[in-house]
């Protein structure tokens, strides 16, 4: 029966895991502006931003505000392409985006011939801009070559600044054979403990 209760458990978290990543990619996108070089703004340009990786591409057009938009987005690497009549072609590559994050990529074109292209290399980390949510992603070199004690996954979260992790056992009468009951809660930047 323990067997059973331990294994429906494992059964209800990881279908829990796996609706909280796919809610995840939902906020995990690449936007931005495009505007020529007085700063008009550009609509209907066409904006391409594909995963090198898996070669998958999406193409959009910006709005009348020239902005453009997409979600869904799986964490990893991108290029982004914007091409519109009358201007270079300008990319931006190596843009690395993590789970929840949003990228805002913003494109000034310059005027010339679409087969014109201007290449613009992210190097530096992209900064969360556009809303307010922390998060860390755990590098698998760091779940592999990091001591922690019992490979437990919620010891990863401690590795993440502003949380904390406290256990607390409790022992009960109407347990038999001395059993307890253990408590992990977790804190993030000072907030009441999550158990």
């Amino acid at each position: 029966m323990a067997t059973f209760r331990r294994f429906s458990l494992g059964c209800v978290l990881l279908l829990l895991s796996i609706a909280a990543l796919c809610a995840q990619t939902i906020d995990t996108g690449i936007l931005g502006n495009v505007t020529d070089a007085t700063g008009a703004v550009v609509a209907n340009a066409a904006v391409t931003i594909t995963q090198p990786a898996t070669g998958l591409a999406r193409t959009v057009a910006t709005n009348a505000e020239g902005y453009y938009e997409v979600r869904y987005l799986l964490p990893g690497e991108y290029t982004v392409e914007v091409r519109t009549s009358g201007f270079r072609t300008e990319r931006q590559t190596r843009i690395v985006i993590q789970i929840g994050q949003q990228a805002r990529i913003n494109f000034a074109v310059q005027v010339g011939a679409v087969e014109e292209r201007v290449d613009v290399v992210a190097e530096a980390p992209l900064t969360q801009t556009e809303n307010a949510a922390l998060g860390e992603v755990v590098s698998r070199e760091r779940v592999v070559n990091l001591p922690l004690n019992g490979r437990r996954f919620i010891d990863l979260a401690a590795l993440t600044p502003g949380v904390t992790l406290t256990t607390s056992t409790q022992y009960s009468i109407l347990k038999t054979n001395g059993t307890r009951n253990t408590t992990m809660a977790l804190s993030f930047d000072g907030a009441s403990a999550t158990t």
